[in-house]
């Protein structure tokens, strides 16, 4: 069963990052989707492996594949829809 999940890549020294972060939880929290969260600095492999180019990076994953991605400017709108949107797709998955 595939899970739906947020990695959210940021910077410490991120502003930006920084602002959105809350906002991404709260999103998470109230569709219940975890959220891993990498620091590009502490872990630039893990931010190569995910072609991250700049930061704040928000990929939406559907299992190991990426369903969704925003960077740098932070659609919270559209990230809702995107979760709404991936949590259809899974649950459409375990029905076949």
């Amino acid at each position: 069963m595939d899970e739906v999940k947020i990695i959210y890549i940021s910077m410490q020294t991120c502003g930006v990052c920084h602002a959105v972060k809350p906002r991404v939880k709260e999103l998470a929290k109230e569709y219940k989707v975890p959220v891993e969260e990498i620091d590009a600095t502490l872990h630039p492999e893990v931010a190569s492996r995910y072609e991250v180019l700049t930061v704040p990076s928000i990929l939406l994953m559907v299992g190991d594949k990426e369903f969704a991605r925003q960077a740098r400017f932070i659609d919270l709108m559209e990230l809702e829809k995107r979760i709404v949107q991936a949590k259809a797709y899974v649950e459409v998955e375990e029905t076949e």
